[in-house]
């Protein structure tokens, strides 16, 4: 740039944001852009932004347009461009981001691109000061800022640095209303963690007395606080954070303000800054990235790097967070949540005793220990052995049986607020109902898509506004209510007061799931949704069982998963016809396996069928039924099946070689590795042999006893499926002799 440094502006035009550049880069980058005063025009990442950087003394300005691309207008990402001029004279960049409105057909301004307190209103456009050189001596609190936003610059989006300042310019009284909301489960914020009127929990202590530890001996070092949603984790992350600032522990820590944005850059944070501190809330979706900040600043032998991070443990073992090798790389402490101890109960008690009934509820008029005593017996109780067991206590301690009321309460004030979906309460229902029914996998896309809004959307206009209110936890890799307590009543009162049709929103949202995973967009936990179907069967909701697999196979006629689903789910609910009439049906482009014609088989079975059920059976063992062979698993299932099948076809047609074939099933399956309930089918198959007079054979005998009583079942077949399948004689079992370690037959 040296050629350049006459110039009044230096652009600089790239695609990526300078913190996707190669970590060993990063720094010199930006150095170099302060220097010349540049503008730096980038994208990449779908949205607009922009606001000048400190690099020491000097500045830059990164600014960053949204993308402008060819697609459907229901896409999750939004169509954005950015018009700026920049005016020398009076030093600014005015800049005009527009976002493309689906409904409108038109191009708007993009309100909320850049801090409103850039925007001036009679142009109509952000003004963003122009890079400069500062040439005056700073006083003390200009250093300061400097020194802050020097700090901030080395941030990726998303980041923010806090320090004693910050604090005290988010500190301020809580009112009434605010604290009781806390205390109803609102989502914890800077002001509460900051009040004397929140109590600070225990926990607190023990961790700010192990990172005062960690100051004087600053190894590599990650402090992990899991639990449950609604054990307190975000607000004693908080509180420590406060506590430690505030004694002057530490000067700074870098805190993630959005969860889903990238950690910083180990290779940006200055060694003599002291030590730091990278906190995250929910901290599942980068804990792969602040991993690698660990490991990096292990084998650099970088000290002074301290991780703080909080997770639901739900979270944390989906994003496969726990497997990572932690302990190989830094001193590694995890604090658990459960429940209170008695003197967060205490602190707690005394909290609400200052607002006499409206703080404590049900226990007004009781004496303290009383109430005390009421709020841990409630913690310990059995209700909360998924959910967290601090946020259900105080609950259920001060509501009691009125926490219906309660929740519709607020029930009725979200359907005042229009959101995407509807209103603020339709789109708390496809939150509520799916926790309520113990579906924990709800993750924000099938919920945007549901809500026919982008994911970025959701934050700001559904979770956010709603973790207000205190029903939803508004991060978090999965979407859940404060408290399964919570999702309950709401299910109940959208039912039955609101009329919802609570397995319609199942139903959406699995639909959803599905739909995008079609589309190749990652879903997490997608495989809970593609069993969706038998966990509401297994808990008694057959019917909604049945619509989900129903709706599902829909979606994909030809997937073979989704059909045997329906079939098995259909004959488990006494509907033989209408289970084998799904198998018969099938389109000729469905990829068979061995686990759809054993399923096959036992509808054919149970519809009285059995012949057919035999020769099913035998293709779901054949050679050319799958590239790889029959497992163990497999054959254990298959001859468990056809040895009750051929007893019943001996006592049918009294043929021997039915019985005969009995026995051999039993000998065959018992030759293999099994469990006692296998164990039980092949014993009462042996037994029902040997009253016929059948005894045991060698294994080959046996093998060839099933063959031919396999082309004795095929001859007397029930329904002509011929279209679909081989002939009985026509089957190869080589590699299920193979598995019973018998000799094979000539190809």
């Amino acid at each position: 740039m040296q050629e350049l440094s006459g110039s009044n502006l230096i652009f600089v035009i790239a695609h990526h944001p300078i913190e996707w550049f190669l970590d060993e880069e990063v720094t010199s980058i930006r150095t170099m852009l302060a220097r010349n005063q540049a503008i730096y025009l980038h994208g990449h990442l779908h949205k607009s932004g922009g606001q000048a950087l400190h690099v020491g003394a000097s500045e830059f300005l990164p600014i960053q347009a949204g993308a402008s691309f060819q697609a459907r207008e229901n896409e999750l990402w939004v169509n954005r461009i950015v018009w700026a001029e920049a005016d020398v004279a009076a030093s600014v960049v005015r800049i005009k981001p527009k976002r493309w409105s689906r409904d409108h057909q038109e191009w708007v301004a993009d309100m909320g691109a850049f801090p409103q307190d850039h925007f001036t209103p009679g142009m109509e456009a952000w003004e963003v000061p122009l890079p400069a050189k500062s040439t005056e001596v700073p006083d003390g609190k200009e250093v300061r800022q400097k020194s802050r936003q020097s700090d901030q610059s080395i941030l990726p989006t998303g980041w923010r640095v806090i320090d004693k300042e910050v604090l005290e310019e988010l500190r301020a009284p809580l009112s009434e209303e605010e604290t009781i909301a806390f205390f109803d489960g609102r989502v914890p914020s800077w002001k509460d963690a900051l009040s004397p009127d929140i109590p600070r929990r225990a926990m607190v202590s023990t961790i700010l007395s192990q990172i005062q530890h960690w100051t004087e001996n600053p190894f590599v070092s990650v402090l992990l606080v899991r639990g449950a949603g609604g054990e307190g984790k975000s607000t004693i992350l908080k509180q420590t954070i406060v506590e430690l600032l505030e004694r002057g522990v530490l000067k700074r820590v870098m805190w993630n303000e959005d969860a889903e944005c990238r950690a910083p850059v180990l290779e940006d944070i200055p060694e003599n800054l002291g030590p730091w501190i990278i906190a995250s809330d929910d901290a599942e979706t980068i804990g792969h990235q602040l991993f690698h900040i660990v490991e990096k600043a292990t084998i650099k032998g970088r000290t002074g790097v301290c991780i703080f991070i909080s997770c639901r443990d739900t979270d944390w073992i989906a994003s496969k967070c726990d497997q990572l090798p932690w302990q190989s790389h830094a001193q590694v402490t995890e604090y658990r949540l459960r429940g209170l101890s008695h003197e967060d109960a205490e602190a707690v008690v005394s909290a609400w005793s200052k607002y006499d009934r409206r703080g404590l509820g049900r226990l007004y008029g009781q004496s303290k220990e009383d109430a005390i005593s009421a709020l841990i017996k409630e913690a310990q109780s059995e209700h909360y052995s998924e959910e967290g067991a601090f946020l259900g206590a105080m609950l259920r301690t001060r509501l009691g049986d009125g926490i219906k009321a309660h929740v519709k309460k607020i029930l009725l004030s979200l359907a005042k607020y229009k959101s995407p979906g509807g209103t603020l309460c339709d789109a708390f229902a496809y939150i509520a109902v799916p926790h309520a029914e113990n579906v924990l996998v709800l993750s924000r896309g099938p919920l945007a898509k549901v809500l026919g809004c982008a994911r970025g959307e959701l934050k700001p206009k559904v979770l956010g506004p709603l973790g207000e209110e205190a029903v939803v936890a508004p991060s978090g890799q999965f979407v859940l209510t404060r408290h399964r307590a919570i999702a309950k009543a709401a299910t109940d009162i959208l039912s039955k007061d609101f009329y919802l049709d609570t397995d319609e929103i199942i139903i959406s949202l699995m639909k959803a799931a599905l739909r995008l995973s079609e589309k190749g967009v990652f879903v997490p936990m997608l495989g809970r949704w593609r069993f969706l179907s038998m966990h509401f069967f297994d808990a008694g909701k057959q019917e909604l069982g049945i619509r989900l697999a129903k709706a599902a196979h829909d979606h994909d006629k030809n997937n073979p998963f989704f059909i045997v689903q329906l079939a098995k789910l259909l004959r488990m609910s006494s509907q033989p016809e209408a289970s084998v009439e799904v198998f018969r049906t099938a389109s000729e482009y469905v990829k068979r396996d061995r686990t759809f014609y054993f399923e096959w088989a036992i509808s054919e079975g149970v519809m009285g069928n059995r012949c057919c059920s035999i020769w099913l059976s035998a293709v779901s063992l054949a050679d050319d039924t799958d590239r790889t062979w029959p497992s163990s698993e497999d054959a254990l299932k298959a001859f468990a099946g056809m040895g009750t099948t051929f007893g019943k076809l001996y006592d049918l047609f009294d043929d021997r070689i039915f019985i005969e074939a009995c026995s051999a099933t039993a000998q065959l399956g018992q030759s293999i590795k099994h469990e006692t309930r296998s164990e039980e089918y092949f014993e009462e198959a042996a037994d029902r042999a040997r009253e016929a007079g059948v005894d045991g054979v060698t294994l080959t005998q046996a093998f060839d006893r099933l063959t031919q009583a396999l082309v004795k079942a095929w001859e007397r077949q029930e329904a002509d499926l011929s279209e679909w399948l081989k002939a009985a004689p026509d089957l190869k079992h080589n590699c299920l002799r193979r598995l019973l370690h018998l000799e094979v037959e000539s190809e």
